[in-house]
């Protein structure tokens, strides 16, 4: 009889130890689903030129907000010394937008930024 108390205990602990590490997993979890978000929500585009820019200028911002959540503080120096490439090319890509779609690469990019400033914070 006392094995089989010894038994639940075990089995009581393990499961313990199975919801502390689930639990760890999730909170990392969701730094993660932001850097990946900023992928997901990309506005579209009538310009394929326009659509592949904004892409490439997401999987950027989903590496600075990686390294960021790292805190690769290397990387993130290394990324945000393209900052103002990226910048300057926005300005030539934006006279290729519409007024609507200039709206919404507005709205989108202020996401972006803010996302970054408070994952840095």
């Amino acid at each position: 009889m006392a094995s089989c108390n010894n038994k639940d205990k075990t089995e009581t602990m393990n499961e313990s130890a199975t919801e502390e590490t689930t639990g760890t997993a999730e909170t990392t979890t969701p730094m993660a689903e932001n850097a990946e978000m900023a992928v997901t929500d990309i506005p579209q585009f009538s310009s394929a030129e326009v659509q592949k820019f904004v892409e490439d200028y997401a999987a950027y911002m989903n590496e600075v907000l990686k390294a960021q959540a790292s805190k690769d503080t290397e990387k993130v120096a290394e990324l945000q010394a393209h900052s103002v490439e990226w910048g300057q090319k926005a300005v030539g890509y934006m006279q290729k937008m519409t007024r609507e779609e200039r709206q919404d690469w507005d709205i989108w990019n202020k996401k972006m930024a803010e996302r970054v400033q408070s994952q840095g914070q």
